[in-house]
């Protein structure tokens, strides 16, 4: 359920989401014994988890409308990975939250324009490159996970985690378009008829930069992994 609400400016999102699961037949799980240190398989006879997640965030007026469009949102997210609410085998079927923290994110996503002549392309009058970057920056808290719900998430034989790394986000991705014009006939002394195609067209996936990560020992701040281009053109036709 998605319900967004809209005061002049202002965008007030909330996004409602509940899964049930269920499994029958004979599920097991392998743990260590803590003493021996020997593997130990426990067997159930199926298993389920409820979940239920609610997300909410205020996008504020958009600054620099016509040049840098600065968007801020103000939000809150889960205090850990998982859903806000859930239910399963370790709780004993009761219900255990997680809590909430605190989020602010910054966006922009200007547009550049670069114009150059086409003499090298036959049938080229002009050519026009948009440069459309979208850089966003985010920022949680650092936060303590209940207690109960970490155990409810834990592994088996896992130790449960109590707390909640801050969460600090820098992230980049790239839209640019060659577009070019056609040289006009010559009955079209304003150009105005003048066919324009596009030459290139390159999409480049975002990638990632944490900066808490980075701080830990022999880790680095890069998120993504891999990064990667779709390029469309008119010149090739399908």
């Amino acid at each position: 359920l998605d319900t967004p609400f809209r005061f002049n400016d202002f965008n007030w999102a909330n996004t409602i989401r509940f899964t049930d699961r269920s499994t029958d037949g004979r599920d097991s799980v392998v743990t260590t014994d803590p003493v021996t240190g020997n593997p130990v398989v426990r067997y159930y006879a199926g298993n389920y988890q409820s979940e239920l997640d609610f997300d909410t965030g205020i996008n504020l007026p958009l600054l620099f409308r016509n040049s840098w469009r600065l968007q801020p949102q103000l939000g809150v997210t889960n205090v850990t990975g998982g859903p806000f609410a859930l239910r399963n085998r370790n709780t004993d079927g009761a219900w255990v939250v997680q809590g909430k923290r605190p989020q602010f994110s910054l966006s922009a996503s200007p547009t550049f324009f670069a114009f150059f002549g086409g003499g090298f392309l036959p049938g080229v009058s002009r050519i026009r490159h948009s440069f459309n970057p979208l850089v966003t920056w985010s920022f949680a808290p650092a936060a303590t996970v209940n207690e109960a719900y970490a155990n409810a998430v834990a592994p088996e034989g896992q130790a449960s985690l109590l707390q909640s790394q801050p969460q600090h986000l820098l992230s980049l991705s790239l839209q640019q378009n060659l577009e070019g014009k056609a040289r006009p006939a010559a009955n079209d002394t304003l150009g105005t008829n003048a066919r324009k195609y596009r030459l290139l067209s390159i999409s480049s996936s975002g990638f990632s930069y944490d900066f808490e990560a980075a701080k830990q020992p022999g880790r680095t701040g890069w998120v993504t992994q891999r990064v990667t281009n779709s390029i469309l053109s008119d010149l090739l036709p399908g």
